[in-house]
């Protein structure tokens, strides 16, 4: 009787530990959702202005092979592309700011998951909440990598279009510019691409996780 007693203790106990796991683990998935959650909303807030910013970008692609099908000769013709040109580039270069501040103050509301992620006891979850996390970090990386490489190509852009208006320009120097802007743009859309793929992966990864951490109503 006495040793079924303390075997019922015994199983109570790890009952209340099993118990205070779950809870604890829990807890933890309500505050890494409250804050993935609050970072997602954070970037919905500026899409139209990623939306704005993918236009821009085609029109100014549009005005850029209008510019390199048009003989120097037709002076006038040519100012007013490149003044359209450059309208453009000044546009991109707000909007761009725009969302690499949007996109920083979403990634700074997520930084809390960091620490609640390594808490979290049980495995599985653990590791997905991990990996998210991980990703979070790669995608805010290549963006900052793509915003970098978008600056630049405004600001080589930007000069391209100053050295098009010069009555004494060097032929061979904007051929050379030319090639330099054309291969910014193929590594651009190659990180954009990048981008896109490692986005998918993190919200796959944060739905699984949300599913392990029983928050089915929130996916």
């Amino acid at each position: 009787m006495i040793k079924n007693w303390k075997l019922f203790i015994c199983l109570m106990m790890l009952f209340l530990i099993l118990l205070s796991g779950c809870h604890h683990d829990q807890k933890q998935a309500e505050n890494i959702y409250t804050d993935l959650e609050k970072a997602a909303d954070q970037e919905k807030v500026f899409a139209d202005k990623q939306q704005a910013l993918k236009e821009t970008g085609e029109e100014e692609q549009t005005i850029y092979q209008k510019i390199m099908d048009i003989d120097t000769d037709h002076v006038e013709q040519l100012k007013q592309h490149i003044g359209a040109a450059q309208k453009n580039n000044e546009q991109q270069k707000q909007l761009l700011e725009e969302i690499d501040a949007g996109l920083n103050d979403a990634y700074q509301l997520s930084l809390p998951t960091k620490k609640v992620a390594e808490e979290i006891r049980d495995t599985e979850q653990q590791k997905l909440a991990i990996e998210t996390v991980e990703l979070m970090d790669k995608r805010y990386e290549l963006f900052e990598s793509y915003y970098k490489d978008f600056e630049d190509s405004l600001k080589e852009s930007k000069e391209f279009y100053g050295q098009l208006q010069k009555e004494d320009r060097d032929t061979e120097a904007l051929d050379k510019q030319i090639k330099k802007i054309n291969k910014r743009y193929r590594k651009m859309e190659e990180q954009q691409d990048e981008f896109n793929r490692c986005t998918e992966q993190y919200n796959e990864t944060k739905s699984k996780y949300y599913q392990a951490a029983g928050l089915t109503k929130h996916t």
